[in-house]
């Protein structure tokens, strides 16, 4: 984690050095930070604040991996240098190694109050912890296991500072319905911004793709909360979200850092290095999450596609494999007794193609959206249900609500319901999707992990595509992170 001079709401002041070394005059604004450089000073900054970026593109049928070097500061013609304030306090501490005197000063005006702690509901072991660097300093990254209670600590910031204007955003309409319920709950009336919704309060939420239309209205936010911030490390959220003028900023996510495309040092540049790292096996030793046993079930058969490239690898191994859809509705039957479930896919063209090939029709089908052209396309195919309906923003939210009460038991979803839902009840996840990577083997999982009085543990069920080596190479990976992860393997 990010070495930090102070957890108090303070500016750092100047680093005690050698009188004689150099003196490196830094200062934050808002969302940015500004240096006045030396050589070696242009150096220590040309080295961090940069990255690859690392383009995925399937070219000619072929994975191609194209890397990108990407500056994350400016020098302007005047001599200075401006990066971003989330890289204040690594850059100092870089500086400082060196033999450098450090300036570093704040000119945020802050209009935050003192934080009441009274107003604090009851908190779970680590929560104190978490919820004190929340307070405590002005940019804060926080990566917490699913099911800590990150949405909770949220509202508890609300409490505390009951007099702020706080902005929460998150990636879809789906994440912020819910923090607004969840939100609602505890201070009252919320505002929302999101496509049809435009209602600004001291309490506002929003999807990213909405942060432009707010800023119009309210530039400044006390404290900005970015819910899933992982996910504000793409173009255009981060250009929407880096131009708001706040006093605290703070990231969550159970997955902050460890996206494949290089892209995490925006999510750094926002809200500076890791202050908390709660791990799932640390949050499961405190009794904040549920014990995740996994089991691998074996899909042997013929490969159905030998070529190179990866879209139709996924099409025919995945999607509309029936050998293998088969294999996954028997699973699923098999553990829909135990409790409410989920198979997770990536497609909706998987989700139909499942349906029909398991003879699942009695399960609820999640998606975000079909365009119309998609829709003939399946009709053709005879691949919608009877009676089939779109779905509407308005039917999902109800369907939403639906699962995390409980009344609705058995769903086949993409992953529009795989980050910042709330299924305390939730106990078995079936990973028919075939993907790999820290971010959807954290989250996805994850959504199983949240404890209820009904659960002993929670099951996930994954597959060993062994008929296709280049599948069979995803789910060795998976395997591999779900034991790194802590989750217990599955007897039987």
């Amino acid at each position: 984690m990010e070495s930090h001079p102070s957890d108090t709401y303070k500016d750092s002041g100047s680093s005690k050095s050698n009188s004689s070394a150099p003196v490196v005059r830094m200062q934050t604004q808002w969302n940015y930070l500004k240096i006045e450089p030396s050589e070696a000073v242009f150096h220590i900054v040309d080295t961090l604040c940069r990255y690859k970026y690392k383009n995925f593109k399937v070219v000619r049928g072929k994975m191609n991996i194209r890397g990108t070097d990407v500056k994350m500061y400016t020098l302007k013609p005047e001599g200075v240098i401006w990066t971003f304030a989330g890289y204040a306090y690594k850059l100092k501490n870089l500086f400082e190694a060196e033999g450098m005197q450090v300036e570093l000063t704040d000119a945020t005006p802050s209009k935050l109050g003192k934080p009441n702690y009274d107003a604090l509901d009851k908190l779970r072991p680590g929560q104190p912890e978490i919820l004190a660097k929340l307070v405590s300093r002005r940019r804060c990254l926080v990566q917490s296991a699913t099911g800590t209670g990150k949405t909770f600590l949220v509202c508890q910031l609300a409490k505390v500072y009951e007099n702020a204007s706080i902005l929460v955003c998150s990636p879809g309409i789906d994440d912020v319905k819910s923090l607004r319920d969840r939100l609602s709950a505890v201070v009252g009336h919320v505002g929302m911004i999101s496509g049809a919704k435009n209602k600004l309060d001291s309490v506002t939420v929003c999807t990213f793709q909405s942060a432009g239309k707010v800023w119009e209205a309210q530039p400044y936010w006390d404290i900005i909360v970015i819910d899933e911030v992982h996910r504000a490390a793409c173009q255009t959220a981060f250009d929407s979200l880096v131009r708001f003028q706040c006093s605290k900023m703070v990231g969550l996510s159970a997955s902050a850092l460890g996206r494949k495309d290089g892209r995490e040092e925006r999510v750094k540049a926002l809200c500076g290095g890791l202050a908390v790292d709660l791990t799932y096996k640390d949050a499961y030793e405190l009794g904040l999450v549920s014990m995740v046993k996994y089991k691998f079930i074996k899909v042997d058969g013929e490969d159905p596609y030998s070529g190179d490239s990866w879209t139709a690898k996924q099409r025919w191994c995945f999607w509309r494999n029936k050998h293998r859809n088969k294999i996954v509705a028997k699973q699923a039957r098999t553990w829909e007794d135990y409790g409410q479930t989920i198979i997770f896919v990536k497609t909706l063209d998987h989700a139909l193609h499942l349906m029909k090939h398991g003879k699942l029709h009695d399960y609820e089908l999640i998606y975000a959206n079909m365009t119309s052209k998609k829709q003939k396309q399946f009709e053709r195919m005879k691949l919608l249900p009877e009676g089939f309906k779109p779905m509407t923003a308005k039917r999902r939210d109800q369907l939403r609500r639906d699962f995390e009460s409980g009344k609705l038991k058995k769903v086949i979803s993409t992953f529009c319901w795989g980050t910042a839902v709330d299924f305390q009840q939730l106990k078995v996840i079936i990973r028919a999707d075939g993907e790999y990577g820290p971010v959807v083997d954290t989250q996805l999982p994850g959504r199983s992990a949240r404890k209820h009085e009904d659960k002993d543990y929670a099951v996930l069920i994954d597959f060993l595509d062994v008929f296709n080596s280049a599948c069979w190479r995803r789910s060795q990976e998976r395997r591999k992170f779900y034991a790194k992860t802590g989750f217990q393997p599955l007897d039987g």
